[in-house]
């Protein structure tokens, strides 16, 4: 369109810019493929306003944080007593997003996993879901507590 010689000239730009930038110097030394190009992409405007289903956000992450302030909700930082407050804020319905990507397995299990275990146990969470960046998804209810004694049905073909 009418801007495309000026994304052409910015893309060309940038291309010298990473040519000559110390880390590729560092990259080629090391036998590293070289970062030689930015992928532009959209060159749109964001919609007028974002929505969200999500009752809180609690993050360590800038982005995250950013997002869900642009979706109108007010993230918090990642605190393990804070979470049950937002929790106690939301909507009934509303889910709440816990970014856990940045913590330690120990602080995950004692500050995170027993917490939401007692949480769901006592009827504060149900169903409790997780959902893990390698996209796999976990839906627990209250009343699966009491599946321990179900037999495990092979798959069949």
């Amino acid at each position: 369109g009418a801007s495309g010689r000026r994304w052409r000239q910015l893309f060309n730009d940038a291309q010298v810019i990473l040519h000559n930038h110390p880390v590729n110097a560092r990259r080629a030394a090391r036998g590293a493929v070289s970062v030689n190009s930015l992928w532009f992409w959209g060159a749109g405007a964001l919609p007028g306003f974002v929505r969200s289903a999500l009752g809180g956000v609690l993050s360590e992450r800038a982005e995250i944080r950013a997002l869900a302030r642009l979706a109108g909700l007010s993230p918090e930082a990642l605190d393990g007593r804070k979470w049950l407050e937002v929790l106690d804020a939301a909507a009934p319905a509303s889910a709440v997003l816990l970014d856990l990507v940045e913590l330690r397995d120990s602080d995950l299990q004692d500050g995170w996993l027993a917490p939401l275990e007692t949480a769901l146990a006592g009827g504060r969470i149900d169903p409790l879901m997780l959902r893990f960046a390698s996209g796999e998804r976990f839906r627990i209810r209250r009343s699966d507590r009491w599946r321990f004694w179900r037999t495990v049905r092979g798959l069949r073909a």
